[in-house]
């Protein structure tokens, strides 16, 4: 029996290294100390004359944080006792009421 090939499309785009998903693979199963060839750039963000002026206007009303109650969350969050159902359907319940 005579093998056949793939018959091309026409479609396919021929690729020499990974994109996507795959490209980061390579860098995340590299060893300590090895690159794997690729080369991530910084981040930078660029904040508007606009958005800085917002900003130092909401700084400077009473905005003050309550670490009482951030501390407070933060140990019921840590004890597994924030996520109630009681406290769930309210939120599926308020979303839904937003969405309809």
């Amino acid at each position: 029996m005579t093998d056949v090939g793939r018959i091309s499309s026409g479609n396919e785009a021929i690729r020499s290294e990974a994109i996507g998903r795959a490209a980061g693979r390579a860098d995340r199963d590299a060893r300590p100390g090895e690159t794997s060839g690729i080369e991530r750039g910084q981040d930078s963000v660029d904040v508007s004359d606009t958005a800085r002026v917002a900003a130092s206007r909401y700084a400077s009303e009473d905005n003050a944080i309550r670490q009482d109650l951030v501390d407070r969350i933060r140990a019921e969050i840590e004890s597994g006792s924030y996520e109630t159902p009681i406290k769930i359907a309210g939120t599926v319940d308020g979303l839904l009421d937003a969405l309809s």
